[in-house]
């Protein structure tokens, strides 16, 4: 526990360290970390309202079938029933278990012709900003364990990201 503590000190200390003139220059990476971190203090800290504001109207979830909306390929639940269902005893999770264990890491990709009905409309594709987190790394569960990746997705919308869903490999 304290050494999750320490990790948080840490990230929150180096975000708040930062000069504003280089605040003025962030890049879309560092904007996207700032807003993925905001995502895991609202969790952790139990603040539904900043969870709800930093996410779309409806989150893609996999593992929420039961409770969403299906769409062509996707399920979408309400950002605040998301919120309720990973929130509880989110500290105690494998992925929070991770964050301070592994870290995360970035990336992004386009997705042809994913266009949900309650994002604005624009072009076919959607470009979506993944921060990945390494589960379970290959033998860390058990052995012969291929291992587990979890990635809250993000799009950015009017130069903001938003939450766009929550998938697992």
């Amino acid at each position: 526990m304290k050494r999750i503590a320490f990790i948080f000190c840490l990230l929150t200390s180096l975000i708040y360290a930062q000069e504003p003139a280089a605040q003025k220059n962030s890049s879309e990476w560092d904007v996207l970390d700032k807003t993925f971190i905001s995502i895991i203090e609202s969790l952790t800290k139990a603040n539904q309202a900043k969870f709800v504001a930093l996410s779309l109207s409806k989150i893609e979830c996999e593992e929420c079938a039961e409770a969403g909306d299906y769409n062509p390929g996707a399920f979408f639940v309400p950002a605040a029933d998301l919120y309720t269902s990973i929130s509880t005893n989110f500290t105690k999770s494998a992925i929070y278990r991770a964050l301070s264990k592994h870290g995360y890491t970035f990336s992004s990709a386009i997705l042809k012709n994913a266009k949900p009905g309650h994002l604005p409309s624009g072009s076919k594709d959607l470009k979506v900003y993944d921060v990945w987190i390494d589960t379970y790394l290959p033998d860390e569960l058990s052995k012969g364990h291929k291992g587990t990746r979890h990635a809250f997705r993000f799009v950015k919308l009017n130069g903001k990201f938003k939450l766009y869903g929550i998938t697992s490999t």
